[in-house]
């Protein structure tokens, strides 16, 4: 059997238009996280120049930048954060069915496809109504 893509595609966008309607666009921002490299670069300065300079303890210092290097890292998060722009907005704004198509995968948004139609499969949580519950998750 042979699927028009066309018509379904403009199916799947009016559907997801419905969902977005004026939601927020959101885009992933990294957080890094902390290994103290910060504060080891600077204590490690400073200990250079007193290092050999006579009657000055440097056990101190050195201990704490062995307990810095030895203290557990945070990693590094990500986070949603709220921009001016509705999600169908920027979609507006995406220059073509190659960056619209990679706006989805990204999202791992996916859609059943069928003979008699087609309906929503993974659809991120953030885009759907409070009232809707997915039994099949979001990203």
């Amino acid at each position: 059997m042979v699927a028009r893509i066309t018509p379904l595609e403009d199916g799947i966008e009016a559907g997801l238009q419905e969902i977005w309607q004026d939601k927020s666009y959101q885009v992933r921002k990294l957080v890094p996280g902390d290994d103290h490299t910060k504060e080891i670069m600077h204590l490690e300065s400073q200990l250079g120049k007193v290092r050999d300079i006579e009657f000055i303890d440097t056990s101190e210092l050195e201990a704490e930048i062995a307990r810095l290097r030895a203290a557990p890292h945070a990693p590094d998060t990500v986070e949603l954060v709220t921009t001016d722009e509705t999600i169908a907005k920027h979609w507006d704004n995406l220059d073509g069915p190659a960056e619209r198509n990679r706006f989805l995968r990204d999202r791992d948004v996916r859609y059943r496809v069928t003979p008699d139609g087609f309906e929503p499969w993974n659809i991120p949580q953030e885009w759907m109504p409070r009232h809707c519950v997915s039994d099949r998750g979001g990203a």
